[in-house]
Order: C-alpha cells, then structure tokens, then sequence
C-alpha cells in the first residue's frame, strides 16, 4: 500500500512566503492605482469641456495617487516599532 505524505504547514510555508506576500502587496496596490487611474483618464476625455468636471476627475486622480503613496509608506516603513504590542 503506498502512503502520501502528510504536508505540514512547515512544508507549505516556506522561509520565503513573507517576501512574496510583501511582493503581492507592492503589486496590488500598484495594479489597483493603475486601474483607477485609467478609468479616471477616460472620465477626462469624456468631458472635457467642463471646467469642473476637469478638476473633479484631477482631484480624483491626485487623491489616487496620495493614497498608493501613503499605501507605498506604510508598506515601506519598519514596522520594528509595532514588535512586541498588541494592534
């Protein structure tokens, strides 16, 4: 009879998992921002003879833009300071 080995989480999760999960974030973010930003640009060629509209979507396109920074920020900074404490 052939036995299967039993995968532990040892096995599963390797010594690299938190470098690729850090990686799956920059990505998303960064595909996230990529996506708004695109719809936001096609929003700007549909109406471009509005003055406000033009600063409405220029709005959104920077309110876009701190928010992927500040994301970029916090996912950047050392967390050594939140070691040791319950969040």
């Amino acid at each position: 009879m052939h036995h299967s080995k039993i995968h532990t989480s040892k096995d599963v999760f390797t010594d690299q998992t938190p470098q690729w999960l850090f990686i799956e974030e920059i990505v998303y973010y960064s595909v996230h921002w990529v996506m708004k930003s695109a719809f936001l640009f096609f929003y700007l060629k549909l109406r471009r003879e509005s003055p406000e509209f033009s600063y409405a979507v220029y709005a959104g396109l920077g309110l876009n833009t701190i928010v992927w920074g500040c994301n970029m920020y916090v996912l950047m900074s050392p967390r050594s300071q939140y070691h040791g404490t319950d969040i």
